[in-house]
C-alpha cells in the first residue's frame, strides 16, 4: 500500500518513528514512506523515493540509506528541498561520517547547512563539518611523507582536494565568503 492511498486516519494510526542511534533500511524506509512529495512538483525526488522503497520487505532496495541521500541531494536542484526529505538527508549524512569517516558525507553535511535551498542556513554547522572534509589534507601530507603518493587512497584524497578547492574559488569568486 502507497501512502498516497491510504487515508488521514490510516496514516495517524501508524506508529510513531523510534529515534536510533544509527538509521538503517528498516528506519529509513519508514521515515521516507511516511514524505509526501508531490510528483508535479519534485518529479526527481518523487523518482527516487519510488525506485528506492521496497514495499513488499518494508525496507530500501540501496545497499543503506546514504547512497539513497546522496541521489536525493542531487535531485530536483532547482527547487527547496521538503523539510522531511531534508531531515533524512542530515541523519544518512551524520551517520556515514561519524560511523565510517567518510569526509565525502561531511563535505554533503556543510552545504545542507549553507545551501539556501535546504532552508536552514548555518554557518557555523557549515564550518564546522567543511573544516572535517578539509582535515584530509593532514591525511595527505601524511602519506606524501610516507611515499604513498601513487596509493589509490592518496589519489582519492587529492581529487577531493582539487574539488574543494574549486568550490570554495567559486564561492570566493561570488562574494559567498570572505577572502
Amino acid at each position: 500500500m502507497y501512502i498516497e492511498d491510504m487515508t488521514a486516519e490510516e496514516i495517524n494510526r501508524m506508529p510513531k518513528l523510534k529515534y536510533r542511534e544509527r538509521m538503517d533500511n528498516e528506519l529509513a524506509y519508514q521515515w521516507l514512506f511516511r514524505c509526501f512529495v508531490n510528483e508535479k512538483d519534485y518529479p526527481k525526488t518523487y523518482q527516487i523515493l519510488q525506485n528506492a522503497l521496497d514495499h513488499d520487505n518494508d525496507t530500501l532496495y540501496y545497499p543503506n540509506p546514504y547512497e539513497v541521500a546522496r541521489r536525493l541531494y542531487w535531485a530536483d536542484e532547482n527547487q527547496y528541498c521538503p523539510k522531511e526529505i531534508f531531515i533524512f538527508m542530515e541523519k544518512a549524512f551524520r551517520d556515514q561520517l561519524y560511523l565510517l569517516s567518510d569526509p565525502l558525507a561531511a563535505d554533503f553535511l556543510g552545504d545542507l547547512f549553507y545551501l539556501p535551498r535546504f532552508r536552514h542556513v548555518n554557518e557555523k554547522k557549515a564550518i564546522k563539518y567543511y573544516t572535517v572534509a578539509a582535515k584530509e589534507k593532514q591525511q595527505m601530507d601524511a602519506l606524501k611523507l610516507a611515499g604513498k603518493e601513487k596509493s589509490a587512497t592518496y589519489r582519492q584524497l587529492m581529487a577531493n582536494r582539487l574539488m574543494y578547492t574549486r568550490m570554495i574559488g567559486l564561492y570566493k569568486h561570488y562574494g559567498l565568503v570572505e577572502e
